[in-house]
């Protein structure tokens, strides 16, 4: 497989992609969280926040864009999710890649996407949360620009974990 990031295509998803994204932000979740979290509450969360119909709402939602990255075959590489909160705030609350492409320089442009999405949609703030206990995550997004600016709540199933809250300006 060829991991060159400049290969791949990007492209917005829509209502047709529930299914395809449903898969892929399962696999994409449970290869980052499965190995430190419960797998009742992992598949509990993962039922709810993936389930194709949740999605089909999202991806129907004007206020929220869905991006997929994709290889020459049409396999997903990797996705983004972006909602305006407020506003001149958009959060980025979803942002994975397939494990293969990590390190391939796949996520710098994905965010570098992202970015530029916020910026163009007159955002001037970009904020994301992210489990205090992914310090991978939380160095790629420092190396993006962004800053703890507080303490989240996430549910994984019943169990409350704690986020940090990351913010950078655009």
């Amino acid at each position: 497989m060829d991991l060159n990031p400049a290969k791949l295509s990007l492209r917005r998803c829509g209502s047709a992609d529930a299914a395809m994204l449903s898969a892929f932000s399962r696999a994409t979740f449970a290869q980052a969280f499965a190995s430190q979290n419960d797998p009742e509450a992992l598949e509990a969360y993962m039922s709810r926040a993936f389930a194709p119909v949740q999605l089909l709402g999202e991806l129907e939602d004007p206020a929220v864009l869905f991006f997929c990255w994709e290889d020459a075959a049409g396999a997903p590489a990797g996705y983004a999710k972006l909602a305006r909160s407020s506003g001149s705030q958009m959060e980025l609350s979803r942002f994975y890649t397939e494990r293969s492409w990590q390190g391939s320089g796949l996520a710098q442009q994905m965010m570098a996407h992202c970015l530029h999405t916020a910026r163009s949609a007159g955002c001037s703030r970009i904020w994301l949360g992210v489990w205090q206990e992914n310090p991978r995550a939380i160095r790629f997004y420092e190396k993006c620009g962004f800053r703890i600016t507080g303490v989240m709540t996430f549910l994984m199933g019943a169990e409350a974990q704690q986020d940090w809250k990351m913010e950078r300006e655009l």
